[in-house]
């Protein structure tokens, strides 16, 4: 090896040193040194001795792995490498200028330096620059130094650990440029900004950020890139937390303040949370406390002290309850009375953190809804809303969790609000997704409670999925809590409206033929106005305009609506030209339903629903309402062998559109040759879906009838037979036998014609 020190005149004085190493030939000049290389042994010695960095020439060709550098070093020649690492804090400059161009991964955490590349293209895209270079600038380009874009899981899952560059500074600004599945929760430590230009799937995981510092947290969402505040944890006792979003609301202050333990959100001081370290401990015990089966023990989620109860306990019972609480690392005290009381530790150095208590639920298989009203208020009106928060526990369940969010809950239905088990319509402050579907703002929980199977609707919603409807309601099982009781099992489904992913209709409001939503019998008591937002169509009454609203109508947009009814209507009766006014396809599919079903309460007198495009043909539905259909409603035939859309000598359906269509030739015809074409599918998509759900609310059941006690007991309008059957399997044995009874019947009637 030959070494020599080059002078302040730039005299050269060379030591030669025998020996069988490759040659390596190191200059200094000032402050700086030379390493001439030929092989990647010689790289990592002269790297180390030169702990301010130089140049590093390599005078043959050298392939290098992944290399870590310390210093700002200068390469030159005929070099190649795996991936480079660079981090430093002194000042320089970094060259890379090999011979031939090669692109490898290249990460550079070195603020002070200039970063200079010729003939080598770092192995990421430009937008993606300022997560993998750290530095004063890039070929002359500055560099923003507190901004990570990332792109991918990886990069995240590297900016968490860290070992590895790219460093995460404090302050620093996280964006989240393009799609990614989060495939693992990951862990920060520094207080950061992030940035949601993109919608990130979290996938069950969470990103967690722990400090003991002061600074302050801030999210930022784009629109359509709203992420759900459960996923993000903060653990941040002196910092603050700021929370915005482009077009769409922020977490409620009541639900951060469960979550986070930070200083305060947006402005506001949180009550919960604080930096004491103690660990607390809350139990409750079966043996002194005769409303359990079994012990209880609470875990720290976040700000709260959380224990699954059993579903026919009401929180109310922990008021009086005796418990066990003690705390790790200090005390414990509780101020107040379980469940609302705040359990306040205290650790060995007296600080302070203060946790609230939740009484949650284990699933059963079905989401579990929780509502809560201000102030523990009763929904005692189906006109008169109360404030309450509305949180879905998808856990053990098909569906996502939705976090706790305010709304605002009122009664809904007609005979079903006069029963026990209370029906619920939802409105929501913001259009919001719930079960994978399109966001709305009003949602409905429906009782069931006259249907002893508790799946006629979600039933008759699926097996409609099979004809021409171009809308189909959707429901799923829940089970309901209202603060802190349990209400039994509901369907949660959307409440029928118009817009998009639900009845749409683009509305022209500069023609007498708009567009209308329309509903046969939803006309409601002193608050509905004849002549102004319904009328009477000859057979049809009480037709409601549910869309548009109507004091948007002019008198010629009501005008019209009501003629082409009636024109309908008079064409219906006469059997001559219907076909010009209403869309064969969906009347035909709209009475297969009906009739299958033996939707009795439905048949032309209420909940039956019309609409009609600019331009086109009155179309039948959506389908609505069964919970008394299927062979489950007192009026219906005992024998269950007549049509029941139309009853000419029974007051309660009477004479209907379907005495005189099932009296005409040609609506026969396209009735028997629908029937057969789908009848078999619609039976087999029934028994599929009576068997799958069976097994899906088994469980959820059991409590539901724990809670009201009716199984083998005639409730509401159901058919006196509907009380032999007294255990939930023999309903659902029924529900199935009248199905195939009811397909047979029919199949008898078209093959007669």
């Amino acid at each position: 090896m030959a070494r020599g020190e080059v002078s302040p005149r730039e005299e050269i004085r060379f030591e030669i040193e025998s020996g069988s190493a490759p040659l390596s030939i190191l200059l200094k000049r000032e402050e700086k040194e030379v390493a001439y290389l030929s092989d990647e042994a010689s790289f990592h010695s002269a790297a180390e001795e030169m702990p301010q960095g130089g140049d590093l020439v390599f005078l043959s060709p050298v392939r290098l792995g992944k290399i870590f550098l310390s210093a700002p070093f200068r390469l030159f020649g005929a070099f190649s490498f795996e991936e480079m690492s660079l981090r430093t804090d002194l000042a320089g400059k970094v060259v890379l200028y090999p011979d031939e161009a090669f692109c490898a991964n290249l990460y550079v955490s070195s603020p002070r330096c200039a970063l200079h590349c010729r003939n080598f293209t770092p192995g990421f895209a430009k937008e993606e620059r300022n997560f993998f270079i750290k530095a004063k600038s890039f070929n002359g380009e500055y560099l923003s130094p507190a901004s990570y874009p990332v792109s991918s899981f990886g990069q995240l899952e590297r900016l968490s650990d860290q070992k590895l560059l790219p460093d995460l500074t404090e302050g620093a600004n996280i964006v989240f440029t393009k799609p990614f599945n989060v495939e693992g929760s990951l862990c920060f430590n520094q207080i950061v900004s992030l940035t949601f230009s993109a919608p990130i799937s979290f996938c069950g995981n969470r990103l967690s950020f722990f400090s003991e510092k002061e600074g302050t947290f801030r999210v930022k969402s784009a629109p359509g890139a709203t992420v759900d505040c459960a996923l993000l944890e903060f653990s941040a006792p002196f910092a603050d937390l700021v929370w915005e979003s482009e077009g769409g609301a922020v977490p409620a202050l009541s639900t951060v303040n469960k979550i986070d333990n930070v200083k305060s959100y947006n402005g506001d001081a949180l009550s919960l949370g604080g930096a004491g370290k103690g660990i607390p401990s809350l139990s409750l015990s079966a043996e002194k406390n005769d409303f359990l089966e079994e012990d209880v023990s609470f875990t720290q989620k976040g700000n709260l002290l959380c224990a699954d109860l059993p579903y026919l306990v009401d929180k109310i019972a922990l008021q009086d309850a005796v418990f066990t609480l003690s705390c790790q690392g200090g005390e414990a005290t509780l101020s107040g009375s379980l469940p609302d009381g705040v359990i306040v530790t205290r650790d060995e150095q007296g600080r302070e953190r203060r946790f609230a208590v939740a009484v949650e639920r284990e699933g059963l298989g079905i989401p579990v809804v929780y509502l809560e009203t201000m102030d523990g208020a009763e929904i005692s009106s189906k006109t008169q809303y109360v404030s309450a928060t509305f949180r879905m526990d998808g856990e053990n369940s098909a569906y996502e969790t939705q976090n706790e969010v305010p709304i605002r809950i009122r009664g809904r239905g007609n005979s079903t609000w006069k029963w026990e088990k209370k029906p619920y319509k939802i409105h929501f402050e913001e259009k919001t997704s719930l079960l994978g579907l399109p966001a709305a703002e009003e949602w409905a929980l429906f009782a069931n409670y006259a249907d002893k199977s508790l799946m006629r609707n979600h039933l008759a919603q699926k097996m409609a999925e099979v004809l021409s409807f171009e809308y189909c309601p959707t429901q799923a099982y829940v089970d309901v809590f209202l603060n802190g009781a349990y209400l039994g099992v509901y369907t949660l489904g959307e409440h029928l409206e118009t817009g998009e992913g639900r009845v749409e209709i683009d509305y022209d409001m500069n023609k007498n033929d708009c567009g209308f939503f329309l509903e046969v019998g939803g006309v409601v008591s002193g608050v509905d106005v004849k002549g102004m937002n319904y009328f009477h169509a000859g057979l049809l009454k009480f037709v409601l305009i549910k869309s548009p609203e109507y004091t948007t109508l002019t008198s010629q947009q009501f005008s019209y609506i009501k003629d082409y009814l009636v024109r309908a209507n008079d064409a219906v009766k006469s059997g001559v030209g219907y076909d010009e006014y209403l869309d064969m396809d969906t009347l035909v599919d709209w009475m297969i339903m009906t009739e299958l079903s033996c939707n009795t309460d439905c048949s032309w007198r209420r909940s039956t629903y019309f609409s009609k495009k600019p331009g086109e043909k009155l179309k039948m539905g959506p389908v609505w309402d069964f919970d008394l259909a299927f062979g489950n409603f007192s009026k219906d035939n005992a024998g269950d062998d007549t049509w029941v859309s139309t009853e000419p000598d029974d007051d309660y359906v009477g004479e209907t559109w379907s005495t005189y269509l099932l009296e005409d030739p040609a609506f026969r015809a396209l009735f028997k040759q629908r029937w057969q074409e789908v009848s078999a599918k619609l039976i087999r998509v029934a028994m599929e879906e009576i068997d799958e759900d069976y097994k899906l609310l088994s469980p959820s059941a059991e409590m539901n009838f724990a809670r009201w006690d009716i199984l083998g007991k005639k409730v509401a309008f159901e058919r006196q037979d509907t009380k032999y059957y007294r255990t939930y399997s023999s309903q659902i044995y029924y529900l199935k036998n009248f199905i195939k009874t009811r397909a047979a019947w029919i199949d008898s009637q078209v093959e007669a014609w």
